[in-house]
């Protein structure tokens, strides 16, 4: 849990915008819970609130990978990136009692 508190303490410069969900498919391109866009996290303003700081957890997660080492160069890449930020979504959701399948599929649900 200690990881969870270190990305948000790093996430706490990044600008963050409650969305619709329709709000949100316009601006990620297709349906999404949130979004990291260069600086800006968006997040659908419907979620349960856990589940919200999930989603939260999970675009920090994005915006230090950037900070750190730029834009994703390839999809490997972004697939790398995107494992370790379900990874620590996993870790923070899992402490309250919930869970995500995502692309990286843990099991955990």
């Amino acid at each position: 849990m200690n990881e969870v508190l270190l990305i948000l303490a790093f996430c706490s410069s990044a600008d963050i915008f409650d969305v619709s969900k329709e709000e949100m498919t316009y601006i990620a391109g297709q349906p999404a819970y949130g979004l990291y866009l260069h600086g800006s996290i968006f997040i659908r303003n419907d979620l349960e609130p856990v589940f919200r700081q999930g989603v939260y957890v999970h675009e920090c997660v994005h915006y230090k990978q950037e900070q750190e080492g730029g834009v994703a160069k390839d999809g490997r890449e972004w697939h790398r990136r995107e494992c370790e930020a379900e990874r620590i979504q996993q870790m923070f959701l899992g402490a309250h009692g919930k869970g995500i399948v995502g692309v990286c599929n843990y099991g955990i649900q």
